[in-house]
């Protein structure tokens, strides 16, 4: 599939990492883009087997770079210097999403970075968070 927001082509079990923490899941005919979070309808099954059987799969492409050395674009909120403003892309980490959803922290939220020692320390708002720097590094934000 392709994003209509962001362009980026995603298949359809990338999306379950975006949503592994929505509540009707189970039943729900939707997809999210992994990248930017955009919900949309499902491709319809005689549609993706005519894109597959014209185009090919498209796994060769979804493939990491050889030894792991993907390069992602943009930086992680550990490298934003304090006082500076970042708006949150995605996180890198689908483990520690459920977190940062949990304190209000969603893509497309402005923090602004207060300081980084001991901890990152962000304002969101004006709710103030701080966390460790390993954390800190599975958030991808973009410096505005």
């Amino acid at each position: 599939m392709i994003c209509r927001e962001c362009g980026t082509e995603f298949d359809e079990h990338q999306s379950e990492v975006a949503c592994a923490l929505c509540c009707s899941r189970s039943h729900c005919s939707m997809v999210k883009c992994p990248n930017c979070g955009m919900e949309m309808p499902r491709e319809p099954h005689p549609l993706a087997r005519l894109r597959q059987w014209l185009f090919g799969k498209h796994e060769a492409k979804l493939r990491p770079a050889p030894d792991g050395l993907c390069q992602r674009s943009g930086l992680t909120l550990a490298e934003v210097p304090p006082g500076k403003q970042a708006l949150i892309e995605r996180f890198l980490d689908p483990t520690h999403v459920r977190k940062f959803l949990s304190l209000g922290i969603l893509p497309g939220t402005t923090l602004t970075v207060l300081k980084h020692s001991p901890a990152v320390v962000v304002r969101a708002g004006y709710s103030e968070f701080a966390f460790d720097r390993a954390l800190a590094q599975t958030v991808l934000v973009r410096q505005l």
